[in-house]
């Protein structure tokens, strides 16, 4: 059975067939995440079914903050879990992950070495993958979910994501696809971090977040589908 990694590459490419020149055929669901593994067909079944794991999701991301902390390790809230803090303080209902993202090779390093000594037997960790230099701590008791497309994600996990400084000073993400790795990052939207409200943890985030997601998803209202000739979120009746 495929993993969400080994089909990434081909689920991108097949979402960008531009059958009427936005990137969709005229009947097909809104697409709703970048993946592909969410649209307006499922979307209510898989919000269903993350919302069984969310107490473990919680208690996943406690022990990743306590291992951080205690290893002096700098991080932060990231991705569509920034995303979601910035709407409404909470995780995305179908959002399959928690991301945290880090700067530089001395802070990665240190959280490497601190989840490989700290992190109770029960998670797993997988180093990089063929789209992306990240960590994946997987909850290996909690199962996987597979989508209509084969596609099997771990009902609980959180991806440690890497990035770094170019020569410009601007900051960039080391992740392969959907353009990603290409966006452009002001340290003065990042730093010096703030904190923001995340399903009742104070977490830490950039200091600008709009323009940073911006940057880095495009449209951010809750109207929106993803769009993969841009690779960005838009707004669903622009």
């Amino acid at each position: 059975m495929a993993t969400a990694s080994q089909q990434e590459k081909e689920i991108v490419q097949n979402a960008a067939v531009d059958q009427n020149g936005s990137g969709e055929s005229e009947d097909k669901p809104a697409q709703l995440s970048w993946h592909g593994e969410v649209d307006e067909s499922n979307y209510d079944q898989v919000v269903r079914h993350l919302s069984q794991f969310q107490d473990m999701r919680m208690q996943a991301l406690k022990i990743v903050m306590e291992i951080f902390t205690a290893a002096e390790v700098r991080y932060w809230l990231d991705c569509g879990s920034l995303l979601g803090a910035w709407r409404n303080n909470k995780i995305m209902p179908h959002d399959f992950d928690i991301d945290l993202s880090i700067l530089g090779d001395e802070d990665y390093a240190k959280a490497r070495d601190a989840l490989a000594a700290k992190l109770p037997k029960r998670y797993s960790v997988l180093h990089g993958t063929d789209y992306a230099e990240k960590m994946e701590i997987d909850d290996d008791e909690s199962g996987t979910y597979t989508l209509p497309d084969g596609v099997v994600w771990p009902n609980v996990s959180i991806d440690i994501n890497k990035y770094v400084l170019r020569e410009d000073g601007t900051v960039k993400q080391l992740y392969f696809n959907y353009n990603l790795g290409e966006r452009v990052y002001l340290q003065e939207w990042m730093f010096p971090m703030s904190e923001i409200l995340f399903e009742g943890i104070m977490m830490p985030c950039p200091c600008q977040i709009k323009p940073y997601l911006e940057e880095m998803y495009g449209y951010l209202g809750t109207d929106f589908k993803y769009d993969p000739v841009s690779m960005r979120f838009v707004q669903k009746d622009a």
